[in-house]
């Protein structure tokens, strides 16, 4: 197998420079990927949907807490935000 160089999300984003400044200093970087909820059993969520709608439910599903024990969004934390897409129908 050839040894392959790798290209991680780190260089995409130019984490390194993002840190490097120092407004961001002792800052760590949180990447978040939200995957739609689509099940019959329970209360369900879809994040092209919710995007594409203008859904007023959007903004607080993807910053969603997690649990109620531990919060999974921190202000001193960098986010990247993530979402699943897919062809919706009647999307143009």
């Amino acid at each position: 197998m050839a040894n392959r160089e790798r290209i991680l999300l780190k260089d995409i984003f130019n984490f390194d420079e993002l840190l490097s400044r120092p407004e961001y200093k002792g800052r760590r970087i949180k990447i978040r990927f939200n995957k739609s909820w689509i099940n019959k059993n329970w209360i369900d969520y879809d994040f092209a949907k919710g995007y594409h709608d203008k859904d007023d439910d959007f903004i607080p599903w993807i910053l969603s807490r997690g649990s109620d024990i531990k919060s999974r969004n921190n202000p001193k934390d960098i986010q990247f935000q993530f979402i699943e897409v897919e062809y919706l129908n009647g999307c143009s």
